[in-house]
């Protein structure tokens, strides 16, 4: 279509070291616990050299103590692909899509995440379809958002409720734009318009269908 349609794919692979995940119960810095403060020099060394190579886990839970914290993954990676599709039919009209595939996978773990288990909230699959369109003055547009089923972290609300996997969603939300002179505009956006119900973060809920409208003034 003379230049209007574009085509990106993109192939991924990353080997990650002490990647930070939410992963379990308040977990104190090993430096703080009466333990470690009891060995040597040399154990504190050795220790260290533990922790660096994986053998060991850096942090100590709280068993007590219901704040959720974060600790490092010695060893994880991640492979995938990414499709980009841009097109503009005509010129007042442009259609984008992106989806993605990521496979996760924890190859040195601990605790509640173990070897073999996929990345804390890293979905297998998601993407998304943008659409907008200029007449004039008016700019319309819409997004569709899918988010596919991703293991939660590990954290109290998932121990209380034994839950271990957030949902997939799909999200819509749509835009306008109408430019009633140079200075001046007035804007209308609604958000989740199906008024999914999703959670992004396992135990806080997404906000349900939002419509906001506004004017906008330049000088």
């Amino acid at each position: 279509w003379r230049g209007r349609v574009g085509v990106d794919l993109t192939a991924f692979h990353h080997e990650y070291d002490d990647l930070i995940v939410l992963a379990d119960l308040d977990v104190p810095g090993l430096r703080s616990n009466e333990t470690f403060r009891q060995l040597t020099l040399a154990g504190r060394a050795q220790l260290d050299l533990d922790v660096a190579a994986g053998l060991r886990s850096p942090l100590i839970g709280v068993a007590t103590d219901v704040r959720t914290g974060y600790v490092n993954l010695p060893r994880s990676r991640t492979y995938g692909v990414e499709a980009t599709v841009s097109m503009a039919p005509i010129p007042q009209v442009e259609v984008e899509a992106v989806y993605s595939y990521t496979d996760s996978l924890v190859t040195t773990g601990f605790g509640p995440i173990r070897p073999g288990q996929p990345l804390p909230e890293v979905p297998r699959h998601q993407g998304t379809l943008t659409a907008d369109l200029r007449l004039g003055v008016v700019s319309v547009g819409a997004t569709v958002r899918y988010v596919g089923t991703r293991t939660a972290g590990v954290d109290f609300v998932s121990r209380v409720l034994g839950l271990d996997v957030l949902d997939s969603y799909t999200r819509w939300d749509a835009r306008g734009l109408v430019q009633v002179s140079d200075g001046f505009a007035v804007s209308v956006v609604g958000e989740n318009l199906t008024d999914e119900v999703y959670q992004e973060v396992l135990g806080y809920q997404a906000l349900g269908r939002l419509v906001r409208a506004g004017l906008h003034v330049s000088f």
